[in-house]
């Protein structure tokens, strides 16, 4: 084996991607780093459950190097995968398989000749639920692909271990990145294709009971999260909740954000509004934003007129009652600290 594929340095590369990589860019940065040291084509990284009847359950997907059709094509034979069977079988295990493998049912003859794949290497990791398990596949294709060697074999072994630690890190450091970004105003998940959270946080959970009291965390997301781009929810305190779904790193990322009546507000307005019910005066206020006292007398006006509000105290309860973020400039910036996260998930 060539010892320097798998040294500190490039460890040290891979976790540092995580930390730093949208999900979005992950995946995809990291399978490039693999190419240096294992050559391959293409690869496939996603989870797979067993189906009901025969075959498995396509649950979270990236393709790298394979188009679109290639997974509408495995769905289509996916029962006859005797090689998923066998990854499924022989968790954190290496298998490698050769042309004879790869064509060894019409199902997978067919799925692997449309795209000339005749060398494989697949890697599975249960995940804890021990229903579904993540894999990692690369493939070599062409007329006469070289075949992978035990060296490759061996170094995939040591580390796709950890790929997987990476990728519930670049997962987690993504969460923690959006409290700042939403200033604590909304929560993210992700979850797989059928709703289960793969990675959230207790933010995103008490937020989803607020809306759904009958949702006890481990369940299913209700469907319209993973059938609807946006879903317009009101809780039992008549707050409205907007959920946005979108694709990223094979899962999908939902996004909730709690809009309180602050959130009317322009940007400078908040600011404003903010300073004024942290007990600033007109001419203080006035001196921070370059503004005279009258024009900021004017935005008081204004805020309590969009807000339906008439006096300050009320403006001072309605800041705390939404934990609005402080705007000062000088504020230091936060650093992500992944080890001290309360964000939970199926993989933990």
């Amino acid at each position: 084996m060539n010892q320097l594929s798998i040294s500190p340095t490039f460890l040290a590369d891979i976790y540092q991607t995580a930390l730093v990589e949208s999900p979005n860019e992950f995946q995809k940065n990291v399978l490039d780093k693999l190419n240096e040291v294992i050559g391959f084509d293409h690869a496939w990284w996603g989870i797979m459950s067993q189906a009901p009847s025969k075959g498995f359950k396509l649950l979270s997907s990236l393709r790298y190097e394979l188009p679109a059709a290639f997974e509408e094509h495995w769905k289509a034979v996916c029962a006859d995968d005797t090689l998923a069977s066998s990854v499924h079988l022989q968790p954190e295990t290496t298998i490698h398989f050769c042309k004879r493998d790869l064509y060894s049912t019409s199902g997978l003859s067919s799925l692997n000749n449309t795209f000339k794949l005749h060398q494989a290497l697949c890697t599975s990791i249960f995940l804890p639920d021990h229903q579904s398990f993540l894999f990692i596949s690369l493939f070599r294709s062409g007329d006469s692909p070289i075949p992978f060697k035990e060296a490759d074999i061996d170094l995939k072994q040591l580390i796709t271990p950890h790929l997987y630690a990476c990728w519930k890190t670049n997962l987690v450091a993504a969460i923690e990145r959006s409290k700042l970004e939403n200033h604590r105003q909304g929560a993210v998940a992700f979850v797989d294709r059928e709703g289960s959270v793969v990675c959230t946080s207790d933010a995103f959970k008490d937020l989803i009971s607020q809306a759904y009291p009958w949702w006890s965390f481990g369940e299913k997301l209700p469907v319209q999260f993973t059938s609807k781009p946006i879903v317009n929810l009101l809780t039992e305190k008549q707050q409205k909740l907007i959920v946005e779904k979108s694709e990223v790193g094979g899962l999908y990322k939902i996004d909730i954000k709690n809009l309180s009546l602050i959130e009317k507000l322009s940007s400078r307005e908040r600011q404003i509004a903010h300073a004024y019910s942290s007990a600033k005066t007109y001419k203080e206020i006035a001196l921070d934003y370059s503004l005279t006292p009258a024009t900021v007398r004017n935005y008081i006006q204004k805020i309590y007129e969009k807000l339906g509000i008439g006096n300050k105290a009320e403006l001072v309860r309605m800041f705390d009652s939404s934990n609005y973020p402080n705007f000062s400039s000088s504020s230091p910036p936060i650093a992500l600290d992944v080890k001290k996260s309360n964000i939970q998930g199926a993989f933990y």
